[in-house]
């Protein structure tokens, strides 16, 4: 009875680990869209949120671990512009982006590729 017990606890255990897997391995895979969000605040400068999340939670409950937000003052901002950048196979696409005072990368307002 013993033995039967003690190979009773490990398949629960083996159940238990396997799902906690297969829990990680899919928010890690599974993701759901990415939302940006772009706020003008008038004299004062401009607020970019990115939110990525995950699909097997809700974001209500993991919006702190999952919300970017940078501001950025209007005195650091020089231009916003509409860019054009090549990506693989001689495509073209156009972005928004931000110039920065003092900033060695573009402030992308809405990602579409990674630069």
């Amino acid at each position: 009875m013993r033995i039967f017990l003690e190979k009773l606890e490990l398949s629960v255990y083996k159940a238990l680990a396997f799902r906690l897997a297969i829990f990680a391995i899919t928010s890690l895979v599974l993701r759901k869209p990415t939302i940006d969000s772009v706020i003008v605040i008038r004299n004062y400068g401009v607020q970019v949120t990115k939110i990525s999340g995950i699909v097997v939670c809700p974001n209500s409950w993991i919006t702190p671990w999952i919300e970017k937000s940078n501001f950025l003052p209007k005195d650091s901002i020089v231009d916003i512009i509409i860019n054009e950048g090549f990506v693989k196979n001689q495509q073209v696409i156009f972005y928004l982006a931000i110039l920065v005072r003092e900033a060695k990368r573009l402030t992308l307002l809405f990602s579409v590729c990674a630069l």
